[in-house]
């Protein structure tokens, strides 16, 4: 069998590159099953501060994160039963005030799988909280980083 740079491949060694393509197919592929199946939320941290005590509310569990720092990211799978909704709450020591403040939002109604949770805390300490459905177009690898 010849291939298109014009290299001669004997059975033994296209069955080889064939497992290879089909394994780094997998590899990009197989994250995203645990994605469908699971909700997540992730974080990004857009402001100047660090967010600290950062505690994820939903029914069927709590998730606490110790602390986020500045424009650092975080991807979470979330403990989600059934139906419920999700709160994010967070403390944060801005440069305007000389106190931590409690924040965060509130995403709404998710469900145990398939539901992704998009948390952007902006330049002034404040939270945006967005609910998309998973979608096998987006790879997870991507989308963790």
């Amino acid at each position: 069998m010849r291939d298109l740079l014009g290299v001669t491949l004997s059975g033994r060694n296209t069955l080889f590159v064939l497992l290879l393509i089909l394994g780094l197919f997998a590899g990009l592929f197989l994250p995203n099953l645990l994605w469908l199946s699971n909700s997540t939320l992730k974080i990004s941290n857009g402001s100047a501060w660090t967010l600290e005590k950062i505690t994820i509310e939903v029914t069927g569990g709590r998730e606490d994160i110790e602390s986020l720092t500045a424009g650092a990211k975080t991807m979470v799978l979330l403990p989600v039963t059934g139906e419920s909704d999700m709160k994010l709450r967070y403390r944060i020591k801005t440069g305007e005030t000389s106190t931590q403040q409690e924040q965060g939002c509130n995403a709404g109604y998710i469900e145990a799988g398939m539901y992704h949770v998009i948390a952007e805390i902006d330049a002034s300490g404040a939270a945006t909280c967005s609910v998309e459905l998973a979608s096998l177009s987006r790879l997870l690898v991507f989308e963790m980083f």
